[in-house]
């Protein structure tokens, strides 16, 4: 017998009224960070993590 806990898997989606270019901006501002992963220090302009994935975006 498994000890196996089941497991939920729920998504959510959303058209909101804005371009692609600026749905990114937003979402890689420490505003969108930190709506988005809570308010860590490394999200803050300036920290490590936050620069990386800015400088990841720009390339890609």
């Amino acid at each position: 017998m498994s000890n196996s806990q089941p497991i939920a898997i729920i998504g959510v989606r959303r058209t909101l009224p804005i371009t692609q270019e600026q749905a990114w901006a937003y979402i890689i501002s420490s505003e969108g960070l930190s709506s988005w992963l809570g308010d860590l220090p490394l999200l803050h302009n300036g920290g490590l993590f936050f620069e990386a994935v800015k400088l990841f975006l720009k390339r890609n």
